[in-house]
Formats: structure tokens, sequence, C-alpha cells
């Protein structure tokens, strides 16, 4: 018998790909009879792996995507194909040093660090493979907080509150603050602490403070106050065996409710006042609970919630 081959072109080129007819003929040269064959071969052209501008995310994320950081021939790589490693955490390629974070699938997990994540990509198509590496950049997100003054309630002969913004941001950053004084009515003003005046009459309110970075990543921080002598049931009630599932569902509470979710920017996403449940992609997200405890009294809870993908 006998083994046959060819070869031709280099790595990456991709112009000889195609289906190529190969026909083979023995020929008796004494009596120059002769039989043939044709069998058709198929050269795949290799995957063309490029790596996209630095992309980008925010910290406190439980997860970022990986997808967005490559290209295959222009196009989005599948997930299927796709084989992520990290290479290192801003130049530094020791395990130990990455924290939590970790690869799944492609997704980088675990609440990564703000930094520069190192990522090599590997791209497997009908066999044949390319292998780029891209910078993943995650920004700082700002720790939002304040405090009042007064620190919770105030008549209605004097309805304001001094803010106190105790909000931490990463050096270098510059963070833009809305102050949200009926929130989640989306009227807002700018400042880093102002003064915070109410109409004179007997009210609960919810304050939250958004506060969103160059970059655009943003936490928020909400507040309740009170002016007059409006009282809350909320001092009387047990919210111990009160839980919030992954889907915004409220957990140990038989009275009705209404649950809206919102993302860091404010923005409301959706409101369910059946207890239905609500679904978002993985995420930072904000919620806004009101318990009706009776026919006269509401009471609002307010939180922050991780979604990551199950």
């Amino acid at each position: 018998g006998f083994d046959w081959w060819f070869n031709f072109g280099a790595p990456n080129d991709d112009f000889y790909a195609g289906t190529y007819a190969f026909q083979f003929t023995v020929t008796d040269q004494v009596t120059s009879c002769f039989t043939k064959d044709t069998s058709n071969i198929f050269i795949i052209a290799e995957p063309s792996l490029t790596a996209n501008s630095t992309a980008s995310d925010c910290e406190g994320q439980p997860q970022a995507e990986l997808l967005n950081l490559f290209n295959v021939s222009n196009n989005a790589p599948s997930t299927s194909g796709s084989k992520f490693v990290i290479r290192s955490f801003n130049g530094d390629t020791t395990k130990s040093k990455w924290g939590t974070a970790f690869i799944n699938g492609h997704f980088l997990k675990g609440t990564p660090k703000a930094g520069t994540w190192l990522i090599d990509c590997k791209y497997t198509e009908k066999g044949c493979s390319d292998n780029i590496q891209s910078n993943l950049v995650v920004n700082h997100t700002p720790k939002v907080s304040f405090t009042t003054d007064p620190k919770d309630s105030a008549g209605v002969n004097a309805p304001y509150f001094n803010t106190n913004n105790q909000s931490s941001i990463a050096s270098g950053e510059n963070v833009n603050y809305k102050w949200y004084m009926y929130y989640p009515n989306n009227n807002s003003i700018s400042g880093f602490a102002p003064q915070l005046v109410y109409p004179t009459i007997d009210s609960f309110y919810t304050i939250a403070l958004i506060g969103t970075t160059d970059k655009g990543c943003a936490d928020t921080f909400t507040h309740q106050v009170k002016v007059g002598q409006k009282t809350n049931a909320i001092s009387n009630l047990d919210i111990s065996n009160i839980k919030i599932d992954q889907h915004f569902r409220v957990m140990g509470w038989e009275k009705g409710s209404t649950m809206r979710v919102y993302d860091a920017s404010g923005k409301l996403l959706g409101t369910d006042k059946t207890n239905q449940g609500l679904d978002f992609p993985t995420g930072i997200y904000f919620y806004q609970l009101e318990l009706q405890v009776s026919k006269i009294e509401t009471v609002v809870l307010s939180g922050k919630m991780a979604i990551a993908s199950e």
C-alpha cells in the first residue's frame, strides 16, 4: 500500500479553504488499461480570533461576560467553542492574589476585584483553533452612604434634613451624585450634600442617593425619614421572618405587598403587586417593598440584591 499526503498554505491563511476533488488513476503500462477513483477533500478555514478594544465592567458585579473581549471573523465567538483562562491580575500571575475570582464557562465569576484582568481565549471550530489574549478592566464602584440631621424625623414646623454624604470612592475617580427626595419618583437634585426640604405635612419619605462614576459604575443608598407625627407600623412589626428570594418574591408575608425593582441608575425595571416574582439577568439590583399592614398602615423596606446565573 501507499500513503499519500499534501500540504500547502500557512497558519491564518484562509484563501485555500474550500472543497478539492482528488482523482487517483492506476494505469497498466503493458495494456494501457486503467482504473480511477475520485474523492473530495474539504479544507476548513482556521478561525480568525481577534481581541476587541479593552472591555470593561464594574466592581461588585457577581460575574463579568468574557465573550465581549473577542471576535471571530467579526462575530462574537460561540460559547461552546470558547475556552477561557485567567493569565494575570494587574500583571501578577500569582493565583493567590486573584481573590475569589474564577472562570466558569464564559464568565469571570466570584465578584472580581477592580483592576486589569488578562484573559486568554482558545477558540475551536470544526477541529481548527486559534488563541489570543485580551484585557478586561474592572472599574471601581463607589460605596454610597449618607446620614441626615435630624437622623430620621423632623417636625412640620421645620421639615428639612441636612445630609452628610459619607460615600467612599477610589482615588482619582469622579462621582456624580443625585438625590431623590421622593424615591422612587424620578425627580432628583444634584450636589454632594444638599439640604432637603419637605412640605409641612405629616408624611413618610424615602431618600435615595445614587452615585455614578465617569465610567458608569453606580451604587445606591436609601434612608427613610418622616415629617410630623405620622407613625410607622414597622416599629410594631416583626420582620425577621420576611425574606426575599432571587425572583424578588416575598416569603413569610401573607398580606398585600408591592415590590419595585430598580437598576443602579435608579431606573424602574419592574413592579409586582401579586407576589408572582420578577426575573432579571445577572447583576446588582435595588428593591423597594411596600407591605400593607392594614387599610391605613404601610411599611416600606428597601435593600440591594445581587443576582448570579444559576
